[in-house]
């Protein structure tokens, strides 16, 4: 999470490379609306559009909310899952190896602290 910013330019281009990538039509968008309770409904000045797109065969549809209007066509990347595809601003958040990687920081971090502890002692 906190190394996928510095990262991302890569992974688009590997996306781009292993043809990860995938044109969405806009089907449907809207605003997307607060409710007040009692003092009603309003605005929230954000819209929300799902998209649809296809890849090797088979559909697939993605929601995005933004703060603009959505576009009729977007491009979306993919790492390993086309159903997980996204833009190019959030490639990396949504599919990353977090609980491999969590592991493997945690069996280093303790082998470390053992080893210390055992030259302190020794």
């Amino acid at each position: 999470m906190f190394f996928v910013p510095f990262i991302r330019e890569k992974l688009v281009k590997e996306a781009i490379e292993k043809n990860h990538c995938v044109t969405a039509r806009l089907i449907s968008s809207g605003d997307v609306i607060r409710d007040h309770g009692e003092l009603g409904f309003s605005s929230s000045e954000k819209t929300a559009a799902t998209y649809r797109y296809e890849y090797e065969g088979k559909t697939y549809t993605r929601r995005f909310v933004g703060n603009t209007r959505m576009p009729n066509e977007i491009t979306l990347y993919f790492q390993r899952k086309p159903s997980r595809a996204t833009t190019a601003i959030q490639l990396g958040l949504s599919e990353s190896r977090w609980f491999l990687h969590y592991t493997i920081i945690s069996i280093i971090s303790t082998i470390v602290i053992i080893v210390f502890e055992v030259i302190n002692y020794v």
